[in-house]
């Protein structure tokens, strides 16, 4: 079964215009990369989940409109039950978003298609043994030598991180090993637009933190209060962009709990340019579970692309082969000192602060899309989706 387009079901909840202001946008960078080099290879794309972007918007994908078309492979980026808004019990009321019940149905539909190649991407590290047991009644092969070590032969659990990780099935008790399938962007792009960006940017404020409030509080406590309180006594800015001031109660613990820092609202995808051009640097902050399993998010990318350099901690596994060594800190007087000393070097010795940008830009080559592109198709199990890829693409 060899086709002139093979069909992409893609399930995720978010955009790919980048307006809306309350959505889970950490993934629309990669999206349009690897939707665009998909196209690019003679991929045909159906959205699963529900068109979020409008009828305005001229979209690079087709939608299924709640149904379930015939495709040759199955994407999904992982959604996972959060109370309040997606789960059965929240289905009715006020905030409820239908991305976690529309999952299960196509997964309830596909899994039974033997001709189709799932992907599961967990990129927020979200699944647990217990959604390992939905899959327990498809069928398994064994890989020989690790009885324990079972999948169905068409299905691929996948998470961007440098870590390798496995969970282990509470009930069959066999282990599930995830693929790795990493972050990816338009690394040509993200130079030009990098090294542009930080030739226009203004440069009037010093940190800034676009992002949201999600396991990330150690972070803050670490290394971005003490910061932010050095900085100040030097007439130094530091703002936060997200969900901080989302809830009323917990704005108010923010405000005590967070000192000196200037907390804005959360702005759409699409307009954080007009933030970060205003700013010389950011910090990547992550959960204590991305930085052990070595897992980076678009942030790093947002970033760089808009002109803005960032910090790493030292705890984040394989660091030292993402990131600059002036830009790896290890508590709050090292960013604080890094800071000061790198916003000197931009004023008086801008060629110095220009080539350590570039080199930082050029480390992140390692997620370019065409790197990713070839892992995903080398990653194929089905018969048929091989041999396309070695008539149509290689």
């Amino acid at each position: 079964m060899i086709t002139n387009k093979l069909t992409i079901g893609w399930s995720f909840w978010g955009t790919l215009k980048g307006d809306l202001l309350d959505t889970p946008d950490g993934g629309i960078l990669t999206r349009r990369s690897a939707i665009d080099i998909f196209k690019k290879n003679g991929f045909e794309i159906i959205g699963l989940q529900e068109n979020r972007d409008g009828s305005d918007f001229e979209s690079p994908i087709t939608y299924s409109n709640g149904t379930f078309p015939k495709i040759n492979i199955l994407f999904i980026e992982w959604r996972w039950p959060i109370s309040g808004r997606n789960t059965q019990n929240d289905e009715g009321k006020p905030g409820y978003t239908p991305d976690l019940k529309r999952q299960n149905e196509i997964l309830t539909h596909y899994l039974q298609q033997q001709d189709v190649e799932i992907f599961i991407w967990d990129k927020d590290q979200k699944i647990t043994p217990d959604d390992f047991e939905m899959f327990d009644h498809c069928k398994y092969y064994f890989v020989e030598n690790n009885p324990q070590y079972a999948l169905k032969s068409n299905i691929h659990f996948c998470r961007n991180t440098f870590k390798s990780q496995c969970i282990t099935g509470r009930c069959n008790g066999r282990e599930l090993q995830f693929e790795k399938l990493n972050l990816c962007c338009d690394f040509k792009w993200l130079k030009e637009n990098a090294l542009e960006n930080l030739k226009l940017n203004k440069f009037k404020k010093c940190f800034v933190y676009v992002g949201n409030q999600y396991e990330r509080d150690d972070q803050v406590y670490k290394y971005i209060v003490p910061a932010a309180h050095s900085l100040r006594s030097s007439g130094l800015s530091c703002e936060f962009f997200g969900n901080w001031t989302k809830y009323p109660e917990k704005f108010k613990r923010n405000e005590i709990n967070f000192p000196n820092i200037i907390f804005n609202d959360r702005v759409p995808y699409n307009q954080i340019y007009e933030q970060y051009k205003k700013f010389m640097f950011t910090m990547n902050m992550a959960p204590q579970k991305y930085r052990d399993a070595g897992q980076y998010t678009e942030r790093i990318f947002e970033c760089i692309s808009n002109g803005v350099l960032f910090f790493n901690a030292s705890d984040h596994y394989k660091c030292e082969k993402i990131v600059e060594e002036d830009l790896i800190v290890t508590d709050a007087y090292d960013l604080a000192m890094s800071i000061e000393y790198l916003r000197d070097k931009l004023f008086y010795n801008p060629d110095s602060y220009y080539r350590l940008f570039e080199s930082q830009i050029n480390r992140l080559e390692i997620f370019d899309i065409n790197y990713w592109y070839n892992r995903f198709c080398s990653m194929f199990k089905l018969d048929y989706l091989k041999k396309w890829v070695q008539n149509e693409q290689y």
